[in-house]
């Protein structure tokens, strides 16, 4: 019983040190100022929504982009649907950062493709 108990301790131990890992906040200056460290990873940023343009592509699919501006510098967000992000509001951000991304023949730099918009008060 002792050995299942400290098992479950250690376990539960690294699933919360990994969670913080994979959901610690990345200040915007450091994924612009290395973006290759970066590229491909899952980051977390919290600011304030900028320039808020919910879309159409050609294709019929529903996208929305902004700036996100951490009082420091600002980086591009890309989501697939409309989330009804206002201009001015928080938000936190956890999404793949990606150095260049291309789409046909656009190619878009310093993007965070988000997963997840957290509306913050």
């Amino acid at each position: 019983m002792k050995t299942f108990i400290n098992k479950t301790i250690l376990n539960l131990s690294l699933f919360l040190l990994l969670f913080s890992y994979v959901f610690a906040q990345t200040p915007i200056k450091d994924i612009l100022g290395n973006p290759l460290k970066y590229d491909g990873k899952v980051v977390t940023i919290q600011g304030k929504a900028m320039f808020v343009k919910e879309k159409v592509s050609r294709a019929g699919n529903l996208y929305t982009t902004f700036d996100l501006y951490d009082g420091e510098e600002t980086i591009t967000i890309f989501t697939w649907g409309h989330n009804h992000v206002k201009d001015g509001e928080r938000v936190e951000v956890v999404g793949i950062f990606k150095e260049t991304k291309r789409v046909g023949k656009l190619i878009f730099k310093n993007q965070i493709d988000a997963d997840k918009i957290k509306q913050l008060k």
